[in-house]
């Protein structure tokens, strides 16, 4: 009988990173591959963008769990928690997977690897070791490799962070990020097919631009993105620049952030130059990234992603502060910052790299799928761990 792997998501985003793992694993044929899909997949406000998955793995989702992802001014996120560990429980006590998947940082997923330590469900946590200081999710991440029994992180540096955290070394395996993977391998649409879908045309200087609350922030992020759209709009009007932006997450502060962008995106009504899209889905996101002048906002794809698209980007306050990043990100972390930014130095930055030889990531080679499906093989081959210890340093 085949061992049956839950492998968790709940966003767009860590879905999109998802996506070539699930693709090997399912090629190998020596797993039952079960899509736990959660969270803003099964929400209207937020693209329902379960019909993405539905369309990729028809015949892997497996759970299929309904939660509310609207916030409670006064409790946060707290609400959502509470429902999403009973619903999880419940999913998994019918069914239990012989190990579960997680990806990232989110509190949604940590109430997933709760359910899963509950139920003594073997965990894979999948970019532990890293810091987001902008962000709550730092500590979240951090918890979700507590409750994990093994380790696929991005590079050394984030292996000798999750070791330092007590995890035994033979447990952590630097396999690289699956966003590179998806960067050099997924088949992308050209500028044709682009505009035909899109409905718009692609002038000279297009940006990808999103933006997610800042949950360690006070505003949430609100004044810095004030004054960087301000920039942005005398951009577009200068040099009749097309900007295209995707949705906000489901975070605490997302209808503030949510708000701000609707009016900037009001200020330009017929879509030709500042057209939104709750979800573009991972085709679609990264055939924009690639012929792009920058990626914009604090997605972590303009730290992971855009670096192997060759496109810079501008990362906007703190929210993916203390990530490892390639020369080609730019930091904006205060209002003078943003006030001060010159878009024209991204000429020249998407210029050089669009010349240069050597565009190896230092999150890998574009094989970390095949690296991290190797490595659950083995995984489900051992007998199960007993006992996790905390791995003393000497």
């Amino acid at each position: 009988m085949k061992k049956k792997i839950a492998l968790y998501t709940s966003t767009r985003a860590d879905y999109g990173l998802l996506k070539p793992l699930i693709a090997r694993l399912i090629l190998l044929n020596s797993f039952d591959v079960r899509i736990f899909a959660t969270g803003t997949h099964l929400e209207k406000d937020f693209g329902f963008t379960i019909t993405e998955i539905e369309k990729d793995f028809p015949q892997n989702i497996f759970y299929r769990v309904q939660q509310s992802m609207q916030e409670d001014p006064q409790l946060k996120n707290l609400l959502i928690m509470g429902e999403a560990i009973q619903k999880y429980a419940e999913a998994l006590v019918a069914d239990k997977p012989d190990i579960a998947v997680i990806l990232g940082d989110r509190y949604e997923a940590l109430c997933f690897g709760i359910v899963c330590s509950s139920l003594s469900i073997p965990i894979i946590h999948l970019h532990g070791g890293e810091l987001t200081l902008g962000a709550m999710d730092d500590k979240f991440r951090h918890c979700l490799t507590k409750l994990s029994e093994w380790h696929f992180v991005a590079c050394e540096d984030y292996r000798r962070r999750a070791i330092q955290l007590g995890e035994a070394p033979d447990t952590v395996f630097n396999v690289g990020a699956l966003g590179v993977d998806n960067a050099l391998h997924q088949k992308l649409m050209s500028i044709n097919e682009l505009e035909a879908d899109l409905g718009i045309q692609f002038p000279r200087e297009t940006y990808l631009f999103t933006f997610h609350p800042e949950t360690n922030s006070k505003d949430y992020g609100a004044g810095l993105l004030n004054v960087f759209l301000k920039q942005l709009e005398d951009r577009i009007k200068s040099q009749k620049a097309l900007v295209i932006i995707t949705g906000v997450n489901s975070d605490p502060g997302s209808g503030a952030i949510k708000g701000i962008v609707a009016e900037f995106q009001a200020r330009f009504p017929t879509g030709k130059q500042v057209l939104f899209k709750e979800s573009l889905g991972l085709t679609r996101y990264l055939s924009v990234m690639k012929v792009a002048m920058a990626v914009l906002g604090n997605s972590s794809s303009g730290i992971l992603e855009s670096f192997s698209m060759r496109t810079p980007s501008v990362n906007i306050g703190t929210r993916q502060e203390g990530r490892i990043r390639e020369s080609s990100v730019i930091d904006l972390y205060s209002e003078q910052d943003c006030s001060d930014f010159d878009f024209n130095q991204l000429l020249t930055l998407k210029g050089a790299m669009a010349k240069a030889t050597n565009h190896k990531s230092i999150f890998g080679d574009g094989q970390t799928s095949a690296l991290m499906a190797d490595e659950i093989a083995h995984i489900l081959q051992k007998p199960a761990l007993k006992n996790k210890i905390f791995f003393d340093q000497k």
